[in-house]
């Protein structure tokens, strides 16, 4: 499949709700407050009251440095809103540069045939931090509970964005149920808007 690139666009701003002075902005009734990646790595503003991880031991292997942050335990029975910052540096264990993980997630494995009634939109350019980036969505499928034989499938929108760096690249995504992707959209724009790559 050739990728598809249509025109320039910047990002439209989200609607902030008016902060006291003891709180971050409110996105969508969400409060937001700055997050600084240890490492100069990056910053921007994710949600103050969803859960957060980071695995500092696995960073130093693989080169990806990153933070996660899930609105749960339910975003719809039991599959929770996530939101992920990465940055790939030179020389990381997963993909060698940035066209790469472009095209392991937008070309269609010649072997593996593609989930039936998923959806994978056109790549769109838009602009991040000042850097022309890229943007794709997917409309796919997860399993809840995991592992379990009586697993439901539950439709997810998947939302990519791929900034890049002066050496590696940075991914940002937000993965909800369709459900409730609208929902928390404004926020994954608010973590856009604010971000500042360390590279």
């Amino acid at each position: 499949m050739s990728l598809v690139i249509v025109g320039l666009a910047t990002l439209a701003l989200a609607e902030n709700t008016p902060a006291s002075p003891d709180q971050g902005p409110v996105v969508g009734g969400v409060e937001m407050r700055t997050f600084v990646k240890p490492g100069s790595h990056f910053s921007c503003e994710v949600p103050r009251q969803w859960g957060i991880w980071i695995d500092a031991h696995h960073e130093e292997i693989s080169k990806v440095y990153g933070v996660f942050l899930k609105k749960g335990p339910q975003g719809q029975k039991g599959v929770p809103a996530m939101i992920g910052i990465n940055y790939f540096a030179k020389g990381n264990t997963t993909f060698k540069s940035e066209e790469q993980y472009v095209r392991r997630n937008t070309v269609p494995d010649p072997i593996l045939p593609p989930l039936k009634g998923e959806k994978l939109s056109p790549i769109r350019k838009i602009t991040v931090a000042g850097r022309e980036a890229r943007t794709f969505d997917r409309d796919t499928f997860t399993y809840y509970p995991p592992k379990s034989m009586r697993t439901k499938e539950i439709p997810v929108k998947e939302r990519t964005v791929v900034v890049p760096a002066q050496e590696g690249f940075y991914v940002l995504f937000y993965e909800a149920p369709i459900a409730v992707f609208d929902q928390y959209a404004p926020v994954f724009d608010r973590v856009l808007q604010s971000f500042k790559p360390g590279h």
